[in-house]
């Protein structure tokens, strides 16, 4: 038979690899975080048209024909122009608004409906009673930073999901000590063992170095050398097979932390805008411009800067995560290629 060259490790058998574990990654996750992304784009705008935008929000406007006439509420739930056939308040309608002359005087018909379809008039004259209604008046960038912190969130929980699968059913640090003593013992069936009962990203790993462990072990044409070598490649392997899908969809919140922040910074720019255009007017400046201009500065803010630190935070949790998952690949694959080379 023909001498192999010098560390050129010896092919791994087809029926090795079908055995593998780290072939290919078990991580659950999202795969395409872009169907994410238009998802909490769309949960964004009903938000914002139809919950933000909610006239209970809002102070109540009384609806007007086209010549500016007021319309009053009917029975039946429609408007008419005529007051006299109105419906009017009843005794506990009054009472329950705090004004007893309201009783049989004919209800006005306020709008009801989202802000975002209101007519001008209506949208002019409503004023926010609330935070959820002084959110809406943050413009067309609060959707949008709505979506950046939907998606932080969403890719947040995905990956906490990953990365629970990825450790496996058990404590790391305890799997990696039984792990220790079962090669300190050299005993390869009862570590692979372990590996079947912890499952997740760091057994897999193990659970292939192991199996090739096991091939070096019965094999007498490759040298001392060379098996140490293709020890150390296939932890090195396997862990790069398992790398990716821990680290999935990171990248796109580490870039909303910057985007979230300029995004927002956008906002608060526009918003003074308009409350400088308000400000400049000739004449008296409009406060219910210049009022909306700074919510709208405000909110844009406070949403940019949410959005922004979540994001952080998000990335940093977990990429520490996953560095301890690192550690530990490092630490038993270590240990795996230092039992071989002491045992032969």
């Amino acid at each position: 038979m023909e001498a192999q060259k010098p560390n050129s490790p010896q092919p791994r058998p087809a029926a090795a690899k079908a055995n593998g574990q780290a072939q290919k990654s078990k991580v659950r996750g999202i795969k395409n975080a872009f169907l994410v992304i238009i998802a909490c784009f769309v949960v964004a705008v009903c938000l914002f048209l139809f919950v933000f935008g909610g006239s209970s929000h809002f102070g109540k406007v009384q609806l007007v024909n086209e010549l500016q006439q007021p319309l009053w509420e009917t029975a039946d739930g429609g408007t008419t122009e005529d007051a006299t056939k109105a419906a009017v308040y009843t005794k506990d309608q009054a009472a329950e608004l705090g004004d007893e002359t309201l009783e049989g005087a004919p209800i006005p018909a306020y709008y009801s409906g989202s802000m975002a379809f209101a007519p001008e008039y209506v949208s002019k004259a409503a004023h926010p009673e609330d935070l959820v209604g002084t959110v809406f008046k943050g413009g067309i960038i609060v959707p949008v930073l709505q979506t950046l912190l939907l998606t932080v969130i969403a890719l947040s929980v995905e990956r906490a999901i990953a990365l629970k699968s990825a450790k496996g059913t058990g404590s790391i640090a305890k799997f990696v000590g039984d792990v220790k003593k079962s090669l300190a013992k050299n005993d390869i069936d009862a570590a692979l063992a372990l590996c079947n009962k912890q499952k997740g990203s760091v057994a897999a790993v193990v659970s292939a170095a192991l199996n090739r462990y096991k091939e070096m072990d019965a094999n007498t044409i490759l040298t001392k050398e060379q098996k140490i070598t293709t020890l150390q490649k296939e932890v090195e392997e396997a862990m790069a097979i398992e790398m990716p899908s821990l680290q999935q969809n990171l990248p796109i919140v580490a870039t909303l932390t910057t985007l979230g922040t300029l995004v927002g910074l956008l906002g608060t720019v526009i918003g003074m805008i308009k409350s400088f255009q308000a400000l400049s007017a000739s004449g008296a400046p409009d406060s219910t411009e210049l009022s909306t201009g700074i919510s709208e500065a405000l909110i844009n803010t406070a949403f940019g800067i949410a959005t922004g630190a979540f994001a952080v935070i998000s990335y940093n949790f977990y990429t520490n995560k996953i560095d301890n998952l690192t550690y530990a690949i490092d630490e038993i694959g270590f240990t795996i290629v230092q039992s071989f080379a002491a045992t032969h």
